[in-house]
């Protein structure tokens, strides 16, 4: 991820990460009831902020992937939320 002239507000929101498999039996057991996997994160975990400029690097699984969800999220619900379909199973 990253996000030129990011804001303070931008950079204390959690970022939502949800990855679909083409497969369901590919996810870890915990996830299955789910449908996909959480790899929910905040910046400063994954990324950082530096001179305006947000930056986060989250890794992928290993299986192939149908979709990913993704956006921002706070107490007051989502800021901004994205879906990507990977057809081919990437």
């Amino acid at each position: 991820y990253v996000r030129d002239e990011c804001t303070g507000d931008e950079t204390d929101a959690a970022f939502g990460l949800h990855i679909y498999p083409v497969f369901p039996d590919d996810l870890p057991d915990e996830r299955k009831q789910y449908g996909f996997e959480n790899r929910d994160f905040r910046l400063w975990t994954h990324g950082g902020w530096w001179k305006g400029r947000c930056t986060a690097l989250a890794s992928l699984p290993d299986y192939p992937i149908a979709s990913i969800q993704t956006g921002q999220y706070d107490e007051t619900g989502r800021l901004w939320w994205e879906e990507f379909a990977l057809p081919d199973g990437e």
